[in-house]
């Protein structure tokens, strides 16, 4: 049975073409209205990770980041004082994954980490699901190790003013 035959009149042309143009108008709207959801909720994220950065860097203490030159120092107790104190951050928000301390260097594409929060606490085991096996996710840097920002400008723009990168993952 064909839907436009003039014998059944189930549906004119006219108005298929009118239900077909209302459905993808419809469609279009919402798409767009998703997109901008999406972008301002992205926004506001950003906006918001930026704020815990700026506040939890006026947090740690410059004086005890100097002392921490080395992965020896993973055992000093000024390293221990920054982690907790990156901990502390961290619980302010669901949204940090990872937070730690990073130095700039001679190369200007290059930062050294500091302090990562959770490496005093799982040193001695780093294997934390004790599967046998360092995961990724178990994996954490350790100062003095370098890392390079050339695919991070948001990483360098926050030496000089808060910032947090504009791409969410």
């Amino acid at each position: 049975m064909n839907i436009f035959d003039s014998k059944t009149k189930f549906m004119s042309r006219e108005r298929f073409l009118f239900l077909l143009g209302c459905i993808l108008a419809t469609a279009f709207l919402l798409f767009v209205f998703y997109k901008k959801t999406t972008q301002d909720l992205e926004k506001l994220l950003n906006e918001n990770l930026t704020t815990i950065a700026y506040l939890g860097s006026l947090q740690v203490n410059g004086d005890l980041l100097k002392n921490i030159q080395n992965k020896d120092d993973i055992y000093k107790e000024e390293y221990k004082i920054i982690s907790n104190k990156l901990i502390e951050i961290k619980k302010v928000s669901n949204d940090i994954y990872y937070i730690y301390t990073m130095r700039k260097t001679d190369d200007p594409f290059t930062v050294e980490f500091i302090v990562d929060a959770y490496n005093h606490l799982t040193i001695k085991n780093q294997d934390v699901n004790n599967n046998g096996k360092i995961d990724p996710e178990e994996e954490f840097s350790l100062p003095g190790d370098k890392y390079d920002t050339k695919n991070a400008p948001a990483l360098m723009q926050g030496f000089d003013y808060p910032t947090a990168d504009r791409k969410i993952t």
